[in-house]
């Protein structure tokens, strides 16, 4: 291992983008007045929830401010935290305390990377972090890591069915029951860091990150957003920006990890390589899947790196941070239409969505930048040949409906148009995609990452990506 350690800065000065866009919220349009309380027991309340359903309901996108001039000023707190966590936060206009707004504020934390669980839990580490610590910690390490004896306060149950507001309200309860108020410590996956992290923020106190899977160890730790899906909505539409103090990478940790978290990890390791230029670094990812997780470790640093060094120029996704998507507009909706459609509990899972939101995209990108279709083609080729997209078969297996269908084809348009990247709420029959012109070259329209596609384009891509899987065994 090359490197131990990596240092991020991050300001949420600029937080949250804004244009001309509002929305004139009126207390009438939205029935909250027999839920309200003005001290809820929980964050994230029934109330904060209506509030959140009926603007994912009107589509409203992370650039529309909310005026809230007309809502009375005894409600006008629930409609602030409302939109702090909408999108992971969207601009509050017409309020009447205008205390009630968040201070931007900056800093910067560490990255370590220990080789060894023994490396890890030194004495000192027991002392000062882990029995001084609040400590969620997943289920799945509990069972596999028994040597460790780590006292937790929460054993959470990881999955994307508990990726929920009530799991956060569940959290922070537990940690309010707690005499002395403890730092925050995270072992886990990447659903256990990202839902423990959000809830974390609640108590804006300080937070520790061990994550335990690839997934989490070269993505979703890193960067500081966090999130919880809405049911019936989508993935990761409610979240905030909160950093952590540290964060622990131990590599021994993905020994115990399945096959299929190992292949879902590395989704995102390709992914992050897609967005350099480092074609030797590409194919190393590619060829990851056919080895141990050993065979990853080494490069462990620089997959971790390209993202670090995109998060920390744009720590809240105002420009560069959102290439990071690449492969997540349409991996989001087929991980939603997973927990929608699947008869038998086997979902998709992230990786494997990413998988084959990178493939889709880098059809679309064929079809948009036809110039460049010779080298996205090869790209696209050796996606195929890696082992990490799901074949057709055992996706309409998941899916339990033709990938084809009417039925299918129009949940997905509607799950891609309530993908936080769409900015514009008045071109229905547009949705935004991160696209590749080449390896680790974004496409750019009008100065931005964002290429805005029609529903037609969409569709008749999507034809021609289920024959190309339906090739690939």
């Amino acid at each position: 291992m090359k490197k131990s350690t990596l240092t991020i800065g991050w300001n949420l000065n600029h937080h949250p983008i804004t244009s001309d866009e509002s929305y004139l919220w009126n207390i009438d349009s939205i029935n909250i007045k027999n839920s309200f309380t003005s001290k809820p027991k929980v964050p994230i309340d029934t109330t904060v929830i209506k509030i959140i359903n009926f603007a994912l309901e009107k589509s409203l996108s992370r650039k529309c401010a909310w005026n809230i001039s007309e809502i009375p000023q005894d409600l006008q707190s629930i409609f602030i935290t409302a939109a702090s966590i909408y999108k992971r936060g969207v601009k509050v206009i017409g309020q009447k305390n205008e205390s009630l707004a968040t201070s931007p504020h900056s800093g910067s934390y560490q990255i370590h990377i220990v080789p060894g669980i023994d490396q890890l839990f030194t004495q000192s580490f027991k002392k000062n972090i882990l029995n001084s610590s609040f400590i969620i910690i997943d289920r799945e390490i509990v069972t596999h890591w028994r040597k460790l004896n780590i006292p937790y306060h929460v054993a959470f149950d990881a999955s994307e069915m508990n990726k929920t507001p009530e799991s956060v309200n569940g959290m922070v309860e537990k940690f309010l029951r707690l005499k002395n108020p403890s730092p925050w410590l995270v072992i886990g996956g990447g659903i256990c860091c990202d839902t423990a992290a959000f809830a974390c923020s609640f108590t804006k106190m300080p937070l520790t990150l061990i994550p335990t899977t690839l997934l989490s160890m070269i993505d979703s730790s890193i960067g500081g957003k966090t999130a919880v899906n809405i049911p019936f909505f989508g993935k990761n539409l409610i979240g905030s920006f909160y950093f952590p103090k540290e964060v622990f990478i131990c590599p021994e940790f993905m020994n115990t990890l399945p096959e299929r978290e190992f292949r879902s990890g590395m989704a995102e390791g390709i992914k992050h390589a897609m967005l350099t230029q480092n074609e030797q670094l590409f194919e190393t990812t590619l060829t990851a899947l056919k080895k141990s997780p050993d065979f990853i470790t080494p490069y462990l640093y620089d997959l971790i790196k390209v993202k670090a060094d995109i998060v920390a120029n744009d720590p809240t996704e105002n420009h560069a941070r959102v290439t990071l998507n690449l492969g997540h507009t349409l991996g989001h909706a087929l991980e939603s239409m997973s927990h929608q459609f699947s008869n038998h509990g086997q979902d998709l899972k992230h990786g494997e969505a990413v998988a084959l939101g990178l493939c889709f995209a880098l059809q679309l990108s064929k079809k948009i930048f036809s110039k460049s279709e010779q080298n996205l083609s090869k790209m696209q080729d050796k996606l195929l040949k890696s082992g990490v997209i799901v074949p057709r078969t055992i996706l309409e297996d998941i899916f339990n409906i033709p990938l084809a269908s009417e039925q299918f084809q129009q949940s997905l348009l509607s799950y891609i148009k309530n993908d936080k990247k769409n900015l514009n709420k008045n071109s229905e029959d547009l949705s935004q995609w991160i696209l590749l012109s080449d390896l680790g070259i974004v496409a750019m329209n009008q100065n931005k990452h964002l290429i805005p596609i029609t529903e037609e384009i969409i569709i008749s891509t999507w034809h021609d990506f289920i024959h190309i899987i339906s090739l690939n065994k």
